[in-house]
C-alpha cells in the first residue's frame, strides 16, 4: 500500500504515513490485539498528560534555572521568547554536556546560550505511537506539548514507558 499523499510504500494499518505524517486511517486501520497496543493507536498525548515542567524566559540565568528544575524534580526546562512562543529546552544532557564543563561560572549565563533551540515539537492530539516513532526516529528523550505555538508541558520517554509498563503489569494481574 502507498501513501495517498507522498506515495510513499507504507504497512498496512499504520496509523500514519513514516514519511509526511499523513494520517492512514481510511486506508486500512490496525486492529489493536492488547492494551499496549491499544493505547499506541489511539491514545493521546493528552489522555496522557505531559509533564508538567519548568517555564523560563531565555535570557534567565542558568543557575536559576537549575534550581527550578531541582524544586521540580524535572530532568528538563521549556524556554519562551517574550510573546510566550516556545523558544528552546534544556534537558540533563545540556547540563552535562554543555554547562557542568564550565563550572560555577557557567550558572550566571543565560540559559539560551546552551538550550536546544527550536526543538521538534507535538501537540496534545498526537498518538502515542506517532510519539515514540519521532523519539526512535530522533533519539529525541523529551518532546515540548505545544497548544498552537505554546508551550504546555513535555513528554519524556521516561513518561511513556512508565505508561506502557503499568498496562503490562495490569494486564499480568
Amino acid at each position: 500500500m502507498n501513501c495517498p499523499c507522498c506515495n510513499t510504500r507504507v504497512i498496512s494499518g499504520d496509523p500514519w504515513c513514516p514519511d509526511c505524517w499523513t494520517p492512514l486511517a481510511n486506508e486500512g486501520s490496525a486492529i489493536p490485539q492488547d492494551r499496549v497496543e491499544w493505547s499506541l493507536l489511539r491514545d493521546t498525548v493528552a489522555k496522557l498528560g505531559p509533564n508538567k515542567v519548568p517555564i523560563y524566559p531565555r535570557a534567565t540565568p542558568v543557575g536559576f534555572v537549575l534550581e527550578g528544575m531541582e524544586r521540580e524534580k524535572s530532568t528538563s526546562a521549556i524556554l519562551i521568547r517574550d510573546n510566550g512562543s516556545l523558544a528552546g529546552i534544556l534537558t540533563e544532557n545540556d547540563i552535562l554536556n554543555r554547562i557542568a564543563p564550565l563550572g560555577p561560572q557557567g550558572l550566571e549565563l543565560p540559559v539560551s546560550q546552551f538550550m536546544t533551540q527550536n526543538p521538534h515539537t507535538i501537540q496534545e492530539q498526537e498518538y502515542l505511537a506517532r510519539v515514540l516513532q519521532i523519539m526512535d526516529g530522533t533519539g529525541y528523550r523529551h518532546l515540548p506539548v505545544v497548544r498552537g505555538e505554546k508551550p504546555v508541558g513535555m513528554i519524556t520517554l521516561g513518561v511513556l514507558m512508565r505508561h506502557f509498563r503499568e498496562l503490562c503489569t495490569e494486564a499480568l494481574g
